[in-house]
């Protein structure tokens, strides 16, 4: 009498497994494109290895700011990188987002990334040039960092989960910016004024405090007050031993003590400035009440009627929503750039819309095919009516609709400068306004004349006296003149645009505050129109952040207040116009305290004199061959074990992991190699990714055995004696692997994904075999053991190819995802040994209620043809909790008892299983 008590034929199950997971490859999940082949270069510099595409000038002297920054970071890092450090270069935002260094999508707001494995800086240059060094600055500091945690004895890169993320991130700011920082103040500014300014175990814990922001300030006071010095033993010692102990070891003091220092040196430095400052306005037309916690960019129709504005309403995402002003209310979601495939992302980040003079239309940048184009939209409808695509402009931002509406203004950057530009929307013909190597932001029209204001830095870069500041200038359109307003030199001027009376608003930091200013051209005289605790300010210093309405004489602002941004509506009639100097700047309030440190503290100071600081010479800037070779990535180990079993012997367990890849990371391979047992059970494999072309390719050749086992016991006689006999049958599955595959992404939605592949499955079975002597009382004795090689299953060969259409647009949630769509069309072939034909037919839809979300599902997967009812094949199981909320396994066995037949009001196992699964769900 023989019983199984492990389930039989499980290498059928296995071989199945395993050839749907090969085959399906990414499920579902959004897609990173690369929409065109980069053909990169090489300059080496005395510490850097530059790869680039864009000109050679450019990119000298991006080599050469570089270089300032490391001998900066040098000194108050006091660390050296060995070996030349290794830049990736982009030349606008688009092409960045489509690097091949990482894996992981890039957002809109990503400025910058440095990984720790090749202390690779990836980057793109940006429309400001002082933005484009702040980024080199701050992503070099993580390059110290990293080298740092791999050279220092005492550390590795594990080190860095001790170190808090704004400890990591407010090191880089505050080392490539300094104390000097009106926008980090205005968010210091408003903590102590709103009484929420935080302690550090605040900043380990509640997300609202931006590490950023509050990471740069704890350093301005830990270096004020310690001097630049405590800078690497306070990193190191927090590496190495968590914030608390290194605290103790590096300041002398506990957390909390150090936290009510920090806290009263702020109070003590920003309460005596604050007196006589608004800190809110009661005119807010869109607060976290009706709409959003951070409500951004502002754009007014010219009638006053709609504005169109950023929210994160929905709480899973930023989107552009539709308004009615004189009511107050959002009317919808700008959901159709959502579902227009081709469009990947909106420029929300530091753009706002731009309105046509008539109401009707409103345009936006938009992030399509690879590169930024004008989006123009039907106001009533939200339908895209209209796409303009500068051929030979990457990089677009800061909208501007002419008063005649023929025409818009904006501002375009390639090799890295940003210009003036205005595109004519009868004929589409672009004219360049400026070509040089200014920054030039924020274009907006005067309403009579042929002229548009503009924020630049070419005064600052004329001077090079410091390293801040933009001015106003004003160019002409019909002479293309210049003229150059020197207003408050030296501060950060930014939002300029002209009221319908002539009259110049701006928004300025000249007092370290950012407010709204006006310049009257007659008298040339400046007046204050508010007074703001904290300040007007979009996300970045480089957004737009304020709006006027000609119709109504109205301006509509962010203000950011009791640590929100707040969208304000004030006629102009009601600013009070206070007159102050156009020619002095006075900026105490926009220090990070302690504005004059207790010790020794260079870092600001040499910061606002880096434009002075000596370049390296030309000679030691060369051009070098660029080779793709593959380097190594990491080494991955699972460990290393031996033991032994009275049943099998010894055996032993172990595996380790190679990943290589080249500088750009368009060549990708992956080895590994493992045990887990015996020495047949080892298992090895290489895959092989391409993704230099549009198509993103590869292969993979394996080895991998899969183990099973079966169990019987049996009575007998042998030489009349009784015996109970045990078998136990090890079944080893090899799988001999080769798979091709390709992935073609339309967009960051949809793509084609094929896979072809041969497997090859061959058998070995090992019989354990233990005879056990029945005693006269009844109890079983053990008398021998042998071990012998059974006849095997016959080696089958299976072929597959497949081909899967899949779309994916969802946004996610801390649980899975709650707004948007996802689905895979997919075909496969199955030849060989068994022949079927498979499809999936897999459909899901999510709407996000809040706080209530929604989730539907259909799904179909079937197998067509004889082979895929063969009993070889283990069949399809519908009992799985992912299918039908309930069920599984167990459930089924228990309620089936292990019965052949159903039991009254119970399930039988096969009423599971099939060939064939249709599921529809609905979930709350």
């Amino acid at each position: 009498m023989y019983r199984f008590f492990i389930l039989r034929h499980l290498y059928w199950m296995v071989l199945i497994f395993g050839l749907s997971a090969s085959a399906y490859g990414q499920y579902f999940g959004k897609n990173k494109v690369g929409y065109r082949s980069l053909d990169f270069k090489k300059m080496d510099s005395p510490n850097f290895e530059l790869y680039y595409y864009t000109s050679d000038s450019s990119a000298r002297y991006f080599l050469s700011e570089a270089e300032k920054w490391y001998h900066l970071h040098s000194r108050f890092l006091a660390d050296s990188i060995q070996k030349r450090n290794p830049l990736i270069l982009y030349d606008n935002h688009s092409d960045f987002q489509q690097t091949t260094v990482f894996d992981f999508t890039i957002n809109v707001g990503t400025g910058g990334v440095t990984e720790g494995l090749k202390n690779r800086v990836v980057m793109p240059y940006t429309h400001a040039n002082q933005e484009t060094s702040h980024v080199l600055g701050h992503e070099l500091v993580h390059a110290f960092q990293y080298n740092i945690l791999k050279t220092d004895d005492s550390l590795s890169l594990s080190s860095m989960e001790n170190l808090p993320l704004w400890m990591v991130e407010g090191l880089a700011e505050f080392l490539s910016i300094g104390r000097l920082d009106p926008h980090t103040a205005m968010w210091m500014r408003d903590a102590i004024h709103n009484n929420y300014f935080p302690t550090l175990r605040d900043l380990n814990q509640d997300p609202r405090y931006f590490p950023y922001r509050y990471g740069q300030a704890f350093w301005s006071f830990v270096t004020g007050v310690w001097g630049d010095k405590v800078v690497r033993p306070l990193f190191v010692n927090t590496a190495q031993f968590g914030l608390e102990r290194a605290l103790a070891v590096s300041l002398g003091y506990s957390a909390s003590e150090v936290s009510q220092m920090w806290r009263r040196i702020t109070e003590r430095y920003y309460k005596p400035l604050l007196e006589g400052k608004e800190g809110t306005d009661t005119q807010a037309l869109f607060t976290i009440e009706n709409a959003g916690k951070m409500n951004l960019t502002p754009s007014i129709s010219p009638d006053g009627q709609k504005m169109i504005f950023l929210s994160e309403k929905n709480v899973i995402s930023l989107d552009l929503y539709l308004a009615d002003v004189p009511n107050k209310r959002i009317i919808r979601k700008i959901s159709s750039l959502n579902r227009a495939s081709h469009i990947d992302f909106v420029g929300f980040y530091e753009s706002s819309a731009a309105w046509s003079p008539d109401s009707r239309s409103f345009a936006i940048i938009t992030f399509a095919r690879g590169r930024n184009q004008i989006t123009i939209m039907d106001a009533k409808t939200g339908k895209i009516v209209r796409e303009l695509e500068p051929k030979s402009i990457r990089s677009i931002k800061y909208p501007s609709w002419s008063p005649d509406g023929s025409r818009i203004a904006f501002s375009g950057m390639t090799e890295g400068v940003s210009d003036l530009y205005v595109i004519d929307l009868e004929s589409e013909a672009i004219r360049a306004l400026t070509r040089d190597e200014y920054s030039d932001l924020h274009p907006s029209w005067h309403p009579y004349e042929n002229q548009l204001v503009f924020a630049t830095d070419r005064m600052h870069m004329k001077q090079k006296t410091s390293k801040g500041g933009f001015n106003l200038s004003i160019l002409d359109l019909e002479t293309n003149h210049i003229e150059d307003l020197v207003i408050f030199p030296g501060a950060f001027n930014m939002n300029p645009f002209f009221t319908t009376d002539g009259r110049l608003l701006f928004l300025s930091d000249r007092d370290g505050y950012r407010n709204l200013y006006a310049y009257d051209f007659q008298t040339q005289s400046a007046y204050l129109m508010t007074n703001y605790v904290s300040g007007i300010s979009g996300i970045t210093k480089y957004s737009s952040a304020v709006s006027f309405c000609p119709g109504t004489a109205t301006l509509y602002y962010n203000l950011y207040a009791n640590d929100s941004y707040k969208i304000i509506q004030k006629p102009l009639s009601e600013f009070r116009y206070l007159p102050v100097s156009a020619k002095e700047i006075e900026q105490n309030a926009g220090y990070l305290p302690p504005r004059v440190p207790v010790r020794p503290a260079n870092i600001t100071s040499t910061l606002q004199d880096f434009a002075s600081l000596p370049n390296v010479s030309n000679d030691s800037i060369q051009p070098t061959p660029y080779q793709s070779k593959f380097r190594l990535d990491y080494v991955t180990s699972a460990g290393f074990g031996v033991g032994s079993s009275s049943l099998f012997g010894t055996f032993a367990t172990g595996g380790i992991l190679l990943g290589f890849s080249d500088i750009l990371g368009q060549n990708q391979m992956f080895s590994s190699v493992s045990l887990n047992g015996e020495i047949i059970d080892a298992s090895g494999g290489v895959a092989y990714i391409n993704k230099k072309k549009r198509i993103d390719w590869g292969g993979v050749l394996s080895h991998t055995p899969f183990l099973s086992a079966q169990q019987r016991v049996g009575y007998g006689t042998i030489e009349g004696v009784g015996i109970q006999r045990w078998q136990t049958d090890i079944i080893r599955t090899f799988q001999e692997n080769l798979e091709l595959f390709a992935y073609l992404p339309f967009s960051r939605f949809h793509r084609i994904q094929t896979n072809v592949g041969a497997y090859f499955y061959h058998y070995r079975i090992d019989r354990y075999t233990d005879d056990y002597i029945i005693r006269n009382d009844g109890f079983a004795q053990f008398w021998q053991r042998n071990r012998s090689r059974v006849a095997s299953f016959p080696s089958i060969w299976v072929y597959s190819a497949s081909l899967a259409y899949v779309g994916d647009n969802s946004f996610s949630g801390l649980v899975g995802p709650l707004d948007g769509y996802r689905y895979r069309l997919q075909i496969g072939q199955y030849l060989g040994n068994f022949t079927y034909t498979e499809s999936t037919l897999d459909g899901r839809w999510y709407r996000w209620l809040n706080p209530i979300g929604l989730a539907f599902r259909g799904l179909h997967i079937g197998r067509y043809g004889k082979g895929g009812e063969n009993e070889r094949i283990y069949p399809l199981n519908v009992a799985f909790p992912t299918l039908v909320r309930g069920y599984n396994y167990l459930s089924v066995y228990r309620n089936n008892a292990f019965a052949g037949g159903g039991v009254a009001g119970q399930f039988n196992i096969s009423d599971f299983l099939g060939s064939m699964i249709w599921v529809a769900n609905a979930e709350v």
